[in-house]
C-alpha cells in the first residue's frame, strides 16, 4: 500500500491496494520514486521495503475525516463533512465514533469511549509513521533524503 502527500501525484494520492488502487498502480509509484532517487536495482532492493513502509505509515495516518465547502457563482459557501471510509485503524475508528454520532441513542460514554479510542489510534499511526520515516532517512544519503522530502514521501 502507497500513499503520500499532496500535489502532483507520484506518491501523491492515497493509495489503498485493498480500497481499490491496485498493484500495478502501486508498481508505477514505487518506480517513479526508484527514478527519481536515481538508485541502482540492488540499492533499491535495500530502500524499497524502507520506503513502502514510510508510504504505508502515511497511509495509516488518514482517517476519512475533514470538511469542505464550495461556493458557486457567489453564493454563501455550503459545508460538506467528509464521510470517506479508510480502510486504516484509525479510520476504522473515525468510523465507530461517526456511528455514534448517527446514533441519537449512543450514551454519552459509549461516544467518550470512541473518541478515547481515535485519540489512541491517531497517536499510534503518528508513532508508527515518525518511526518508519526514522528508520528509511537513517539508511539516505542527504541528497536521497531531499529528493524524498520534496515529492512528499519523508516530512
Amino acid at each position: 500500500m502507497v500513499g503520500g502527500g499532496a500535489g502532483g501525484g507520484m506518491p501523491g494520492a492515497q493509495m489503498n491496494v485493498v480500497g481499490g488502487v491496485g498493484m500495478a498502480q502501486k508498481e508505477r509509484t514505487l518506480g517513479a520514486i526508484k527514478e527519481q532517487l536515481g538508485v541502482t536495482d540492488d540499492e533499491w532492493e535495500k530502500l524499497s521495503p524502507k520506503i513502502e513502509k514510510v508510504l504505508d505509515a502515511k497511509r495509516n495516518t488518514t482517517s476519512g475525516a475533514g470538511l469542505s465547502w464550495s461556493s458557486t457563482n457567489g453564493g454563501a459557501p455550503v459545508f460538506k463533512v467528509s464521510n470517506g471510509k479508510m480502510d486504516t485503524p484509525l479510520g476504522k475508528a473515525m468510523q465507530d465514533v461517526r456511528d455514534a454520532v448517527d446514533d441519537k441513542d449512543t450514551p454519552p460514554e459509549e461516544i467518550t469511549k470512541r473518541i478515547s479510542a481515535l485519540k489512541e489510534a491517531r497517536e499510534k499511526a503518528k508513532t508508527d509513521y515518525v518511526a518508519a520515516q526514522k528508520e528509511l532517512a537513517d539508511v539516505l544519503t542527504p541528497r536521497q533524503q531531499a529528493i524524498l522530502s520534496t515529492i512528499g514521501t519523508l516530512e
